[in-house]
């Protein structure tokens, strides 16, 4: 057995990559959290865009609902005042519309205008003016909202 020559048999070596061309792990780590990040930011960006929207919606519903109930008391006022209209004499409508409460001003030859104003929330107001006319007509000269 001294005389035999022993040849060793050994595996290979392992080819290294000169890194040409072929992508590490430690990239597509990174390409991947850069991803999950930018997801993340996004998501929260839209949960904060969905929920200013909703306060939008909200508070465009309220002011809505605001100026029609103002409104609905504007038209009750109206009807009540062109039932006093109907009922008074011409010669009388003044006198009786400003015990009545109403807000009475001269609106030239054979008119009063009767003026209301009700308010809707704590800056703005519904102004409604009615021109009287001396045949008992009514009709709306301003039916606006104005800041109070």
């Amino acid at each position: 057995m001294a005389g035999r020559n022993l040849v060793r048999k050994t595996a290979p070596p392992q080819q290294r990559s000169s890194g040409k061309g072929a992508i590490g792990v430690g990239i597509t780590t990174l390409i991947t959290i850069l991803v999950v990040m930018l997801l993340a930011v996004f998501s929260v960006l839209s949960l904060s865009t969905a929920r200013s929207d909703l306060r939008l919606a909200q508070m465009s519903a309220q002011a809505a609902s605001d100026y029609y109930e103002a409104d609905g008391r504007a038209q009750t006022w109206r009807a009540r005042l062109v039932s006093t209209v109907i009922v008074t004499p011409p010669a009388e409508r003044g006198e009786r519309l400003a015990k009545a409460g109403y807000a009475v001003t001269d609106g030239g030859p054979g008119v009063l205008l009767v003026t209301g104003s009700f308010a809707i929330d704590e800056l703005r107001d519904l102004v409604v003016t009615i021109a009287v006319g001396t045949d008992g007509s009514c009709m709306v000269r301003q039916w606006q909202t104005v800041s109070s």
